[in-house]
């Protein structure tokens, strides 16, 4: 569409990979710069270049350092618990993992917000590839690479309207309860004027050397308490 309005050369035939991981890139700069406008200028009031060219050789700490000497978000950001920055134009989680060997999608993962439909997406495409798991197991494959504002709260959400799952795994029916009988909910007559009792099965307790049987009694008084 934008080579046919621009007059361009049009591309013909299926997308490639590389058209569809920049069409995802552009996507997700896109939703963030919606639902972290202030948090991406902020951002923005620093150098990135010593950033990008830290990680870009591998030296992890001197980019967080350099990011750590940036301004801080407002206090009503709500991921400003994420020590977040920005690469190539994405807002990613800061963290506490740059030494491990994890791969870097996972130690710096995207952040999303979870009330946006692109987020809600993401979430429903992770839960088919992986077989139409739970919340946690889903949750857990999206951090690898994103990471979702509410994660849990979103992904159960999110997972409730799956059709699959909800007649795979619908609700039980759950039986309507009879009402009260009359003198369960009597108010005027006196303690254990209705009695429920509870006669335990025996159970056996040492005396000395002897080993003896008990028994036990539960009286309750159903007239004051009554069981919902």
């Amino acid at each position: 569409m934008l080579n046919k309005r621009n007059g361009n050369r049009l591309t013909l035939g299926a997308l490639s990979a590389e058209d569809i991981e920049n069409s995802k890139s552009d996507i997700i700069k896109l939703v963030q710069s919606i639902a972290f406008l202030v948090e991406k200028r902020i951002l923005n009031n620093s150098p990135l270049t010593l950033v990008e060219n830290a990680f870009r050789q591998q030296k992890g700490q001197e980019a967080v350092d350099e990011v750590n000497r940036r301004k801080k978000l407002i206090r009503q950001s709500s991921i400003r618990n994420l020590n977040p920055f920005m690469l190539e134009g994405k807002i990613r989680v800061g963290g506490r993992l740059h030494l491990s060997c994890l791969p870097f999608e996972t130690k710096y993962p995207i952040i999303l917000p979870n009330n946006r439909f692109v987020t809600d997406m993401i979430i429903m495409r992770y839960h088919v590839i992986n077989a139409h798991v739970g919340v946690t197991e889903t949750l857990s494959s999206i951090r690898e690479k994103y990471w979702i504002a509410r994660g849990y709260y979103t992904v159960r959400k999110v997972l409730k309207r799956c059709y699959l799952c909800r007649r795979l795994y619908p609700t039980p029916c759950s039986q309507l309860l009879a009402p009260f009988p009359e003198y369960r909910v009597e108010t005027h007559s006196p303690p254990f004027s209705q009695v429920g009792v509870d006669y335990f099965e025996p159970f056996y307790a040492k005396r000395g050397r002897v080993v003896e049987k008990r028994y036990g009694c539960l009286f309750t008084c159903i007239s004051k308490w009554p069981t919902l």
